[in-house]
C-alpha cells in the first residue's frame, strides 16, 4: 500500500517568507519515483475546457508545476522538498503528482486517488489542498543576530570568584564574570547563557525565592547591571534563565500559602489538592520546612519535589507579575534573550502571552524553550524562538562517544545520517537556521565524560557541533576538559588553573569557533551526506552555499583507515582550512585513529 504523509499548515506545507512556501512530503522509502507539485492560485479565472466546451475549468496557463527533489532519507522512509517561490498573491491551491511503479496519484483533498482511474482530478482545484493565504504575522520569525551568536553557557556560581577559582558552587558572582570577559572573548564567544541567576533557596538557583533580585551571593542587581554593562562594550548577548513552572520554598507567594491556607490572597497562584489537610509541616522561622513524600503531597510539585511548588500561569494576578518579570530584565537591563525552564509543563497560552509582551519590549529578544522532545508546537511563530536541542546532543552522543559510558547506544554513520535528517524533517527550514544546539548543559554529563575521557573524541562532539546549522553553545569547562556525571557535578567551578586544563582541546575549540565565524557554509542547514562507511566508521559530508563548499570527513575509529575517496575528492588539490594549507589528494587517504579533515574547494 502506497505511503504518504503531508499537511497543509504544518512541518510539511509552511511559509518560509512573505511569498514563498516550502513543500515536505514523507514517503516510504524506494516506492515513489519522483513527486510534482501542481499548483494555481483559488481564484484564477475559469475558461471552457477543450476537450468539452460546456465543462468549465480554471486555466491550465496559469497552473504552476514544481518538481520535487529527494531532499533527505532515513531507515524507513524518503523526504522530499520543494519550494514554490514568487506567490505574488500569497495563497495556492495545489496538489502531489506520485509517479510510482504502479502508476500514477494524485494527493489532495480527497487523499490519495489513482489517476489512471481518475485522470480528470487534476483539472479541478476543489480537488487540491489549500494554504489560503500567507499573513505576514503567522511566519516564523526569529531575531537575525542569533544565526551568527556562539553561546557559552555557563552558571555563574560556579565560574568565578572575583577573578578567581571558585571553591565550591556558590561563590562565583558577577565581579568574577567582569574580570573574565576578556577570556570569554578571545575563545570567540558571542552569547552567554547563564543558568538561573536570581535570588533562590538552594545553590543551583531553580527554587525562585524573588524574580526581581540577582541573587546577593552573585553581587545583587548592581553588580549584574555593571556586568550587563560590560558585555555590551563586547557586543556580547547575554540570555537569562526564566523558571516560571514552579518557584522555590522561600517564594513570597507561597510563605504566604502554606501559612494562610485559604485564607491567603496567591491560594490560587499554586495547585492545593485539598484545603482542608495541610499544605506543609513544621514550618520554621525562616520559612523552611520538612521535606514531603511523595505519597504525601498535597499540592503540585516540578516532578516530585516539596520544595518546587507548580505555579498556576492560568491565574491572571500571577500571569500578569510573570510577564512584567519578563519585561523587566529586558528593558531595565538590556538583556538579549530568554531561556525557560521546564517550558513543556507551562501552558500554550501564557507562552503566547509571554512572546507578545517580550517581543514588544524588544522584538530582538531571543526566546528558548527547555523542551526535550518534538517541539514544532512550540515553534510555529507564536511561542519560541527556539528549544534546547537534546535531539542533536543525543545523535552526537550515540555517534561519537564512548561505549564504556553506560548511557551510549553506539551507531553507525549511516545511522548517525539518519538521526539527523529525522531531525531536519522535524522543523521548518526556517526554524532550524535559529535552534539552540548543545553537545553538553547543566542537565546532562559532561561531553568529555560521555567520551570516556578521550579529548580526541571531544574533539569530533564540537567538529560536528560547529559545522551545525543554528547557534552553537559550549558548555563552560568544556573547552579546558572538565569531567562530570550528574547534574551536580557537571556544574562544578571552572578551572582555571593552566596546569589542569587541556590546552590542545582549548584550542581545538577556540580556532574551531574561529572558523565558523569565517565560512558562512557551515552556518547552511542542509547537509550534502557523500560517504558513510559503516565498517570503518568513516563520515564525509559537506556544507554548501553560493560563496564555497566545504567537506567534512572524519575517521570515528580508534584504528587508522584507508579510504577510498569519492570522485569529488580524489586526484584533487583542496585547501586544508584547519591546518591553513593546500593539499594534494590521491585516490586513497589514510586516516589516524579519530582524525578529521576540514576541507575547502577552490
Amino acid at each position: 500500500m502506497l505511503y504518504i504523509e503531508h499537511d497543509t499548515k504544518s512541518r510539511f506545507s509552511y511559509a518560509y517568507d512573505e511569498t514563498t512556501l516550502h513543500i515536505r512530503v514523507k514517503t516510504t522509502k524506494g516506492e515513489v519515483n519522483n513527486i510534482q507539485v501542481k499548483g494555481i492560485d483559488p481564484f484564477a479565472k475559469w475558461v471552457p475546457s477543450e476537450e468539452d466546451p460546456q465543462t468549465w475549468v480554471q486555466d491550465n496557463a496559469t497552473m504552476l508545476k514544481v518538481e520535487m527533489t529527494k531532499e533527505y532519507e532515513t531507515e524507513y522512509q524518503d523526504i522530499w522538498f520543494a519550494e514554490l517561490k514568487n506567490l505574488n498573491t500569497k495563497r495556492i491551491r495545489y496538489c502531489l503528482i506520485l509517479d510510482t511503479a504502479e502508476g500514477k496519484f494524485l494527493y489532495g483533498t480527497k487523499g490519495l486517488m489513482d489517476l489512471d482511474k481518475y485522470p480528470k482530478l487534476v483539472e479541478d482545484s476543489f480537488n487540491f489542498l489549500n494554504f489560503p493565504y500567507i499573513n505576514e504575522e503567522d511566519i516564523y520569525n526569529a531575531p537575525s543576530w542569533v544565526k551568527d551568536t556562539i553561546w557559552c553557557q555557563i552558571t555563574v556560581g560556579s565560574y568565578s570568584n572575583d577573578g578567581q577559582t571558585c571553591i565550591d558552587r556558590e561563590s562565583g558572582n558577577f565581579k568574577g564574570m567582569i574580570k573574565k570577559l576578556d577570556y570569554i572573548q578571545e575563545m570567540g564567544y558571542t552569547g552567554l547563557y547563564f543558568t538561573p541567576i536570581f535570588k533562590a533557596f538552594a545553590w543551583h538557583k531553580y527554587d525562585t525565592t524573588d524574580y526581581m533580585e540577582v541573587d546577593p551571593n552573585f553581587g545583587g542587581n548592581e553588580d549584574f547591571k555593571a556586568f550587563m554593562e560590560e558585555a555590551k562594550k563586547r557586543n556580547i548577548k547575554v540570555m537569562l534563565d526564566a523558571v516560571f513552572n514552579h518557584c522555590g520554598p522561600l517564594n513570597e507567594f507561597w510563605q504566604d500559602v502554606i501559612r494562610n491556607g485559604r485564607n491567603s490572597e496567591y491560594y490560587n497562584y499554586f495547585y492545593i489538592f485539598d484545603e482542608n489537610k495541610p499544605i506543609v509541616e513544621n514550618i520554621t522561622e525562616d520559612g523552611n520546612y520538612d521535606r514531603i513524600a511523595e505519597e504525601n503531597l498535597n499540592f503540585r510539585t516540578f516532578g516530585f519535589h516539596s520544595y518546587m511548588p507548580k505555579l498556576n500561569t492560568g491565574n491572571p494576578q500571577l500571569r500578569k507579575y510573570l510577564l512584567n518579570v519578563s519585561k523587566k530584565w529586558v528593558e531595565e537591563y538590556g538583556i538579549n534573550g530568554w531561556r525557560l525552564d521546564v517550558s513543556n509543563e507551562v501552558s500554550h497560552q501564557f507562552w503566547r502571552e509571554f512572546r507578545k509582551v517580550v517581543k514588544e519590549t524588544n522584538p530582538e529578544t531571543y526566546i528558548v524553550g527547555e523542551n526535550w522532545d518534538d517541539s514544532y508546537e512550540w515553534l510555529r511563530g507564536d511561542q519560541f524562538d527556539a528549544v534546547m536541542n537534546y535531539g542533536f546532543l543525543y545523535a552526537v552522543w550515540d555517534f561519537i562517544g564512548s561505549t564504556n559510558y553506560s548511557k551510549i547506544q553506539k551507531i553507525t554513520p549511516t545511522e548517525y545520517k539518519y538521526q539527523i535528517n529525522e531531525l531536519f524533517i522535524r522543523y521548518p527550514k526556517n526554524v532550524l537556521q535559529h535552534t539552540f544546539n548543545i553537545v553538553g548543559s547543566h542537565d546532562v554529563a559532561r561531553v568529555m565524560t560521555v567520551c570516556d575521557n578521550d579529548p580526541a573524541l571531544v574533539k569530533l562532539a564540537y567538529l560536528l557541533l560547529l559545522t551545525f546549522t543554528g547557534s552553537p553553545s559550549v558548555y563552560y569547562g568544556d573547552e579546558v576538559g572538565m569531567t562530570g556525571e550528574g547534574i551536580d557535578s557537571s556544574r562544578d567551578p571552572m578551572i582555571w588553573d593552566k596546569d589542569k586544563q587541556n590546552l590542545e582541546l582549548q584550542q581545538h575549540i577556540k580556532k574551531m569557533i574561529k572558523l565558523r565565524k569565517q565560512h558562512s557554509s557551515f552556518k547552511e542547514v542542509d547537509i550534502e551526506w557523500i560517504l558513510t562507511d559503516d565498517e570503518k566508521e568513516i563520515l564525509i559530508f559537506a556544507k554548501k552555499n553560493d560563496i564555497e563548499k566545504t567537506y567534512i570527513i572524519i575517521n570515528n575509529n580508534n584504528k587508522e583507515e584507508t579510504l577510498a575517496l569519492p570522485a569529488e575528492l580524489s586526484n584533487n588539490t583542496i585547501f586544508d582550512i584547519y591546518n591553513e594549507q593546500s593539499i594534494r589528494l590521491e585516490k586513497e587517504l589514510i586516516l589516524k585513529p579519530y582524525e578529521f579533515y576540514l576541507l575547502i574547494s577552490p
